[in-house]
């Protein structure tokens, strides 16, 4: 077994834990996991009366649609429809939200005490928009994911991404000098959407396609020249409601949890993973989503040890790509 060091700043190495300090350490992070990366069978019971919670920026607001048009409401009245009860709609969205204003938007609001069991994500076209580096959509995402699990009691089940909508097919897009750079620049947002939702066994709905009707079907696009019409948002909720009517709830399958331990003590932290499934490589994100630590192309070593000594007392989200999957954990460098 070889060890492969990176030091951003020499400390001496820790001591390595106790017995009984393992055993703590170990059913926390038993416990931890599972909260997070498990699936809870999260099965749709028409008695219980839904309690939604809307995240996102003009699509979710329903910019230039009337209220009772927008996607969210339009899932909420279907569902209805098909035999569950509505409590509330909470929509916390504005257009031109970028992902960092939404993350600084639901910070500090007591939505975990709101008990909501369905919460909906759709973010990322400002980024887009406004030129803002799509290596921060990654770190972003996964915290807000992060967030929007809190709020669910870790039941994935309960969270569906909805992918971003291509407003190059739409009056105002093709007034943009390269409307194909737009659709490629938002492919690439989406990849990474579905990406996350994959490896994190998330429902991810695609309905970039059809927002991409929108110039030979114009009644999809709002009288705005833009944004999706009432009628765009209605054809998204049928691809939605169509699993949920068909499975009673939103995500099926268990994901495979990787067999890896992780320490962390005095801003070291060593990871250890099986044979089989090395760790390849190593991101670490302040909470705004700025890169504090990359590290790619590892060797196929089964333990990898890291100093992050100059990040101590800080919030970080340990972002780590194995050979056949990926894990994400919110850590405090103590």
């Amino acid at each position: 077994m070889s060890i492969r060091k990176i030091q951003v700043n020499s400390l001496p190495r820790p001591n390595h834990p106790n017995k009984k300090q393992r055993t703590s350490f170990y059913f926390g992070l038993f416990v931890f996991f599972n909260l997070i990366f498990s699936t809870i069978s999260g099965q749709w019971n028409t008695s219980q009366p839904i309690r939604m919670l809307a995240l996102g920026d003009s699509y979710t607001i329903g910019q230039s649609v009337q209220p009772n048009l927008r996607w969210p409401e339009q899932l909420l009245d279907s569902l209805v429809q098909i035999g569950y009860t509505r409590d509330t709609l909470q929509i916390i969205a504005t257009t031109g939200w970028r992902t960092d204003q939404l993350l600084s938007a639901i910070e500090g609001k007591k939505l975990k005490s709101k008990n909501f069991n369905l919460i909906s994500l759709l973010i990322g076209v400002n980024n887009q928009y406004q030129g803002v580096p799509i290596s921060l959509y990654k770190p972003h995402l996964l915290t807000l994911i992060d967030s929007s699990l809190h709020y669910l009691n870790n039941d994935t089940s309960r969270l569906i991404l909805v992918s971003i909508p291509d407003y190059a097919y739409t009056p105002f897009g093709q007034q943009s000098s390269n409307p194909f750079l737009i659709s490629q620049q938002l492919d690439d947002y989406n990849v990474i959407a579905k990406g996350i939702a994959d490896s994190l066994k998330i429902a991810f709905f695609n309905i970039t396609p059809i927002s991409r009707r929108g110039l030979i079907e114009s009644q999809l696009v709002a009288t705005d020249g833009l944004h999706p019409s009432g009628l765009q948002y209605s054809r998204w909720v049928e691809r939605i409601i169509n699993k949920v009517d068909s499975t009673r709830q939103l995500s099926v399958s268990e994901i495979d949890i990787t067999d890896f331990k992780i320490f962390n003590r005095s801003g070291e932290i060593l990871i250890e993973s099986s044979a089989d499934n090395p760790l390849r490589s190593i991101h670490v994100y302040s909470t705004s989503g700025n890169c504090l630590f990359r590290e790619d192309l590892l060797e196929p070593n089964r333990l990898n040890h890291f100093n992050l000594d100059s990040f101590i007392g800080s919030v970080v989200i340990l972002y780590c790509r194995f050979e056949k999957n990926q894990a994400i954990q919110k850590l405090f460098l103590d």
